[in-house]
């Protein structure tokens, strides 16, 4: 019965050993297959877009896989990936800088400062322009207009739906509960209640063109509100800057076609993201991701238009935490400008 039994495991293995010959893959490679965890925000926005490009070029690149889920709450994924829990999120320096701070949606962490030391950086994309979106039917042509109605700003404790609030309360001095009621959704369901006319107002942080501003204005003519030099000036503003990744920026003219009914320039809030994954991740794998992610970046660029922003000068400048010691390592290799706080603790 021993020698049956051996006999029968041998002929077994040499079955395995046959399929995975045909199939062109050895049994050490087999052993060696890498799978990623990554999270990032809703189907169909850049970010998710950006990931799940950059998921099939690692993929046939260098064999990793990587499993995506999305609509996902970045606030949440990134303490996931602090923990160790995420290998690769859509992310935004603000979160790690509030992390750090320990303020916000982190105030009662405990622990936010500790381990946002254990997120590493990867590389910066466009995150977008705060999109301030009405109907244009509705009448509504400023901000102060929006008294006294019901508001889609973001997801509640999200990083974007603070920056509109402050934009609100800087511009017309309006605040959730008071000046207006808040639309208490997530992405979708805010996009949604916006275009049933159940929100009078969506915002939104997303490049120009954005595919889901396009759909709003192939429906009905839409109106932007913007802020203004006075209101930039304002101390509500003003700490909104001073985040990573945050500037003052444009929606031009015409950018959505003749749907969009403004005559003049937009002023709005500019936000960038970032490709965030932990200090646990092997050097080698995160040095792979981002040579093939750069290396690669035409293809990146195919997958949204508004991508097209990442250059060499924009890729790493929005940092608000340290780059991984494999990134950083490319960076090096291919000449990249590193500023100072950019560098690993690690080479330090």
């Amino acid at each position: 019965m021993a020698k049956l039994q051996k006999k029968y495991m041998v002929f077994v293995g040499l079955l395995l050993g046959l399929a995975l010959a045909l199939s062109g893959v050895t049994p050490a490679l087999a052993a060696k297959e890498v799978v990623l965890r990554g999270e990032t925000l809703g189907a169909g926005s850049v970010p998710a877009i950006l990931l799940l490009r950059l998921s099939g070029l690692v993929k046939k690149n260098n064999g990793y896989r990587i499993q995506i889920a999305t609509g996902q709450a970045i606030t949440k994924v990134a303490i996931k990936a602090a923990m160790g829990k995420v290998d690769l999120m859509t992310s935004a320096p603000s979160v790690s800088y509030y992390m750090k701070n320990q303020i916000f949606m982190y105030k009662k962490i405990k622990d936010s400062k500790e381990l946002v030391k254990n997120i590493r950086s990867i590389v910066n994309y466009p995150f977008g322009v705060y999109h301030l979106v009405v109907w244009d039917d509705s009448g509504i042509k400023n901000i102060a207009e929006l008294k006294g109605k019901r508001l889609f700003v973001g997801p509640p404790g999200s990083s974007a739906g603070r920056t509109t609030t402050a934009m609100l309360k800087a511009t017309a001095d309006l605040e959730p509960g008071i000046g207006y009621s808040p639309v208490k959704l997530g992405w979708n369901g805010g996009f949604q209640a916006f275009q049933d006319r159940q929100a009078a107002f969506y915002a939104v942080p997303t490049p120009i063109p954005s595919a889901k501003i396009q759909q709003l204005a192939a429906i009905d003519n839409i109106r932007f509100l913007g802020i203004s030099e006075k209101t930039v000036q304002n101390p509500l503003i003003q700490k909104i800057l001073e985040v990573p990744g945050r500037a003052v920026s444009y929606i031009p003219v015409g950018a959505y076609g003749k749907k969009q009914a403004n005559t003049e320039p937009v002023m709005t809030i500019a936000s960038w993201g970032v490709l965030d994954t932990n200090k646990f991740v092997s050097a080698e794998i995160i040095y792979n991701i981002t040579k093939t992610f750069w290396e690669n970046i035409d293809q990146i660029y195919e997958a949204s238009p508004g991508l097209k922003a990442i250059t060499k000068e924009t890729g790493i400048k929005y940092l608000a935490t340290p780059l991984h010691i494999g990134a950083y390592r490319y960076y090096k290799e291919a000449g990249f400008n590193i500023p100072e706080n950019a560098i690993p603790p690690e080479v330090k």
